[in-house]
């Protein structure tokens, strides 16, 4: 016999995403800055090269190098711990144990959990 398919109740999804939401508002809301300091470091680097060509090189401005290799010294150092972190994490998720997984409970991801933990060095 084949299986029904539910249909999906939207008032009672968009329910469980507002109760959801709401009671990890403070971490959403941390990650969220953080995702955002982020993607303004990765700017740095672009805008730094230009303040270099165009105003040390360009004007002559020599005064403004050590703050230009600074602020690009600072977010590289900051990208790189970010993404040590991110590692860090991505491996004490890999260590977990597969019946953890709630698989009926969750979409499939895109890569299994499997072949995206093979390449951890745990």
């Amino acid at each position: 016999m084949a299986e029904t398919k539910r249909k999906i109740r939207w008032s009672s999804a968009w329910a469980d995403a507002r109760e959801l939401v709401w009671a990890h508002r403070r971490r959403l809301l941390l990650g969220a800055v953080l995702m955002i300091v982020n993607q303004s470091m990765g700017l740095v680097l672009p805008a730094s090269t230009k303040y270099l060509i165009d105003v040390v090189i360009g004007k002559g401005r020599t005064d403004l190098l050590w703050k230009i290799a600074l602020a690009a010294a600072g977010c590289t150092a900051a990208s790189h711990m970010a993404a040590e972190t991110f590692g860090d994490e991505w491996e004490r998720v890999c260590r977990l144990p597969f019946s953890l997984y709630p698989h009926e409970k969750i979409l499939p991801p895109s890569r299994p959990l499997t072949t995206a933990c093979a390449a951890c060095t745990c």
